[in-house]
């Protein structure tokens, strides 16, 4: 995906629709479809659709951005502090969690930090998106609902999780997961952990494994 200037953000304002929604949007990154939302009641309206209709959603690029950038983009009408704006981008880019045709989500969280939304928001999300076949969920704390929901995912190949959030003396659920991550993958869905270092992950290389559990 590409960033977009403001005098491309400026001439894409008179692009046919046809031309923006298959040629343009889905070429751009989420911080310039954030700001091309704000340039005219015409391109909000498009990258709304866009939104609604989109098969993917990594949230990975927008929160490093946010989190390494000086200044943060403003998804909503206010300036937000960090946690806020996390909050709005992940309202903006699933439309107030009202998008239905994900088949890729990838969400990133931090591992001593609350979630940029709270957890039944996420469980909102992945329940109704049936037809998810990827789902990422780094640095994020799992609870047996969250669970159960991705258990009902009919169509998901491939399930990558943070084992050390999951895999502690503390976790009441660590037997469920036990459990259901040997039924899914017995219904053919890859399970995979990812190391929990942040930097590794934004350049790529964060180690990925097969998601074991320690006995217990």
């Amino acid at each position: 995906m590409v960033a977009a200037s403001k005098v491309q953000e400026g001439l894409m304002a008179h692009l046919p629709l046809e031309l923006l929604t298959f040629y343009i949007l889905p070429q751009l990154d989420q911080v310039s479809l954030a700001r091309l939302a704000k340039t005219c009641t015409r391109m909000r309206s498009a990258v709304h659709t866009f939104l609604l209709k989109s098969k993917t959603l990594d949230m990975k690029d927008v929160i490093y951005w946010i989190e390494t950038e000086n200044h943060l983009v403003d998804f909503t009408d206010q300036i937000k502090v960090r946690g806020d704006d996390l909050k709005a981008a992940f309202m903006f880019l699933t439309r107030n969690t009202s998008v239905t045709s994900l088949r890729r989500l990838k969400m990133w969280g931090h591992p001593d930090q609350p979630t940029m939304v709270n957890l039944n928001t996420i469980r909102k999300l992945i329940k109704q998106n049936r037809n998810l076949e990827e789902l990422s969920l780094v640095n994020m704390k799992l609870t047996d609902h969250l669970m159960d929901v991705i258990m009902k995912l009919p169509k998901l190949k491939y399930l990558q999780l943070s084992p050390a959030l999951i895999n502690k003396g503390s976790n009441p659920y660590i037997k469920c997961f036990k459990g259901k991550i040997k039924k899914l993958k017995q219904k053919g869905c890859e399970i995979t952990g990812v190391g929990q270092q942040r930097e590794d992950y934004w350049k790529g290389t964060a180690r990925v494994f097969d998601l074991k559990f320690r006995n217990h």
